[in-house]
């Protein structure tokens, strides 16, 4: 049985298959699925930039999730550590929701660009993206596990380190949706 005409979009795997969550699908149409994506240009060799998301603990929400995507054009290093410290905060990043007919904001607090202290936080996932060019660019999805469940009061960092020779485009997504 194929996926021909699915009753909603889902985000594929790094083979191109859905991810099929029937809970995502759902949480889709109630209008409680988000997406958000960030593009980081130029990235020096060398460099690092960071995406700090957080579930604050007055949300009242728990956050589940799905999928952590990068696209790469050149190779790099990703870690992901739980329960940062803000040291000094950067841009604030939308969460879009995935059903464009509800205007629901999403609970969460995600920034890019800020400082951050990883000394008390835990390394949760550490992974090498690889690199290709044009019909070649390739990105990979950052599976830490199923699903993830981000009690309130809960946040995690995403670095992304440029260790490719050279300076290059990344572009990282983030769907999760909220209970």
């Amino acid at each position: 049985m194929g996926f021909a005409n699915p009753p909603v979009s889902y985000p594929l795997n790094t083979y191109g298959n859905p991810i099929v969550d029937r809970i995502l699908g759902q949480k889709i149409l109630d209008g409680k699925a988000y997406i958000t994506p960030h593009r980081i240009e130029d990235l020096a060799n060398g460099s690092s930039e960071s995406i700090y998301f957080s579930n604050p603990s007055d949300s009242g929400k728990r956050i589940h999730i799905i999928a952590i995507i990068v696209s790469s054009l050149a190779q790099a290093f990703l870690d992901i550590y739980k329960n940062p410290s803000v040291t000094a905060n950067g841009t604030q990043l939308t969460p879009v929701n995935l059903n464009l007919s509800v205007n629901t904001p999403s609970a969460v607090y995600i920034e890019y660009g800020g400082t951050y202290d990883i000394s008390s936080a835990d390394k949760i996932y550490e992974d090498v993206i690889p690199g290709g060019k044009k019909n070649r660019a390739v990105g990979v999805l950052a599976e830490l596990g199923e699903n993830i469940v981000l009690p309130a009061g809960t946040s995690f960092l995403i670095t992304l380190t440029n260790n490719s020779g050279a300076a290059s485009s990344y572009a990282v997504h983030i769907i999760h949706y909220e209970v």
